[in-house]
Order: C-alpha cells, then sequence, then structure tokens
C-alpha cells in the first residue's frame, strides 16, 4: 500500500517537481555554506571580515532582485497557465529591457556613494567595491531565468541551472584567489559572484530558447494583466524580503565598521558558521514556493 502511495505521488507532477526543487535547494544551500567555509580557509581575518560585510552589503542592496524573484514568477505562471507563449516571450524582453536600464541607473548610484562605503568599512581598496557594482547589476537581470524556469514549471531545468550557477562559483573563487593574480584575494574572492551570475543566466536562458524563440513584435503587449498588478504585487514582497534579509546581514556590516579588522573576521567567520540552519532549512521554502503557486494561482 505504502508502495503504491509513493509510486501514485511520484506521478503527479506537483508532488514530483516539489521533490526536485526540494532536493536541488537542498544541494545549493550545502554547496553555498562550503563556499562559505572555504573562503574563511583562503582569506585571512582581516580579508575575511571585508569580504562578509561586502556580500552581506550585496545581499541587501539585491533585495529588490529577491522580490523580483517572486514577482515573475507569479505573473510568468498566469502566463504559462494561459499558454500563450508569445506573450511570456513579451514579457520576458520587456522585463530584460527595462530592469537593463535600472540595473545601470544602480551602478551608477553605487559609484557615487561608494567613496562612503569604503570609509565606512575600512577597506584597502576600490577594487571589491568595482565587483559590488557589477554584481548588483547583473542580479536583477540574472533573476529574470530562473524565476521563468520556475514559473514554467521546469523544475528539473531550474534546479541545474541553480547548482550549475553555486559549483561555477566555488571554481570561480578558488580560480581567482591564486596568488598570481595581480588584484586582492578579497577582489579576486568578489569576482566569483558575478561570474557564476552570468554563467547560471546564459544556462537559464538556454533552457528557456523554445519559448523566447516564439517572440513576435506585433504582439509586445501583456492581454492577462496590467502592469499596475505587477508594481502593487512588488511593494509587500519588497518590504519583506528587506526584512529577513536585514536581518540575516546587517549584523556583519556593523562589526566590520566598529571592531577591528581581526575581530570582524573572527565574528564574520562565527555568524557563518552560526547560520548553517539558514544553509539547512534554505530548501523548504524553495519546495512550497512551487506549490504554493500552482495551488493558488
Amino acid at each position: 500500500m505504502v508502495k503504491a502511495f509513493i509510486k501514485k505521488q511520484y506521478h503527479n507532477p506537483l508532488f514530483r517537481g516539489g521533490l526536485i526543487v526540494f532536493i536541488g535547494s537542498f544541494g545549493v544551500g550545502g554547496l553555498n555554506y562550503v563556499f562559505n567555509i572555504i573562503v574563511a580557509r583562503i582569506l585571512d581575518k582581516e580579508q575575511l571580515g571585508a569580504f562578509a560585510s561586502l556580500f552581506s552589503l550585496l545581499n541587501i542592496l539585491v533585495v529588490f532582485g529577491g522580490a523580483l524573484t517572486l514577482v515573475v514568477i507569479k505573473f510568468t505562471s498566469v502566463l504559462y497557465a494561459k499558454k500563450d507563449y508569445p506573450a511570456l516571450a513579451s514579457f520576458i524582453r520587456i522585463l530584460s529591457y527595462y530592469l537593463g536600464i535600472i540595473s545601470l541607473g544602480l551602478i551608477i548610484l553605487f559609484g557615487l556613494v561608494s567613496p562612503f562605503i569604503y570609509r565606512f568599512l575600512h577597506l584597502e581598496s576600490f577594487g571589491p567595491l568595482i565587483i559590488l557594482a557589477i554584481a548588483l547589476g547583473l542580479s536583477l537581470i540574472g533573476s529574470i531565468g530562473t524565476s521563468v524556469l520556475q514559473g514554467t514549471q521546469r523544475f528539473t531545468q531550474f534546479t541545474l541551472s541553480s547548482l550549475f550557477g553555486t559549483i561555477i562559483k566555488i571554481v570561480a573563487l578558488l580560480l581567482f584567489t591564486l596568488p598570481f593574480w595581480p588584484m586582492s584575494p578579497v577582489t579576486g574572492a568578489m569576482i566569483s559572484v558575478p561570474v557564476s551570475g552570468i554563467l547560471m543566466l546564459a544556462l537559464s536562458l538556454y533552457f528557456l530558447r523554445d519559448i523566447l524563440s516564439q517572440y513576435d513584435a506585433s504582439k509586445s503587449n501583456l492581454p492577462h494583466f496590467k502592469w499596475k498588478d505587477i508594481i502593487l504585487y512588488t511593494i509587500p514582497t519588497t518590504l519583506t524580503v528587506l526584512g529577513i534579509t536585514l536581518l540575516n546581514s546587517v549584523d556583519v556590516i556593523l562589526a566590520k565598521h566598529y571592531l577591528i579588522s581581526d575581530a570582524s573576521g573572527d565574528y564574520a567567520a562565527l555568524a557563518t558558521l552560526g547560520k548553517i540552519i539558514f544553509f539547512a532549512t534554505s530548501a523548504i521554502p524553495w519546495q512550497c514556493s512551487p506549490l504554493s503557486q500552482l495551488v493558488m494561482l
């Protein structure tokens, strides 16, 4: 009876998709934890404090990208359920265009405030801030591919894309922190973030090539919902993600500002080790996300 029940549930796309996302997200969480452990082994205490504060700052700055992920999943699901693939292709193109403009604006704005960040975090060079600006610009556009994969219920491809990006991040970390590079180890470690983001976006778009090929310039409007609906859904989502992100990130930034270099490095290492529960349980909300979309939408 139990075997028959499991077999029946496995053939249910809702259950199978959630299981794939759960396993993949658990793997991504584990790999991200490994990434942080490797960073702690490669960098010294002062460098680790700088990297952790920059990484935490990036998590806060890309909060809109995190909220955007949920927004894109929701409205992609609507278009996918109606099987309006030309409209979905148009939706992806419109988002990419406007988010590209917003990303450029964010990079310019970040460049203007970077001297303040440089002084506040007591950094040794502007190199990591340049990489941080690039990663910030890529975050918005990069969130589109994986979000559309989830919204179109391509859970296997979403999982492969996420695992691929995390593995590339670890490989890039090991590569760009080698001693022969003419840059600081902190800058080399930060490079791993935009490199993995670019390659993960490329893979996601490759998986979506069949939808993108159906783009019709004469049908560039979105007939099933209004942009006002997207904006109204984005505001509370952004505030929610911002609250969670601040809870997990702001302490490391303040530690880098107020503590001496070695102490901030110790705090960053202990904070990362203490957050293993977040890495270990990150698969649960990711599993609930696609399931709730299928049920509620």
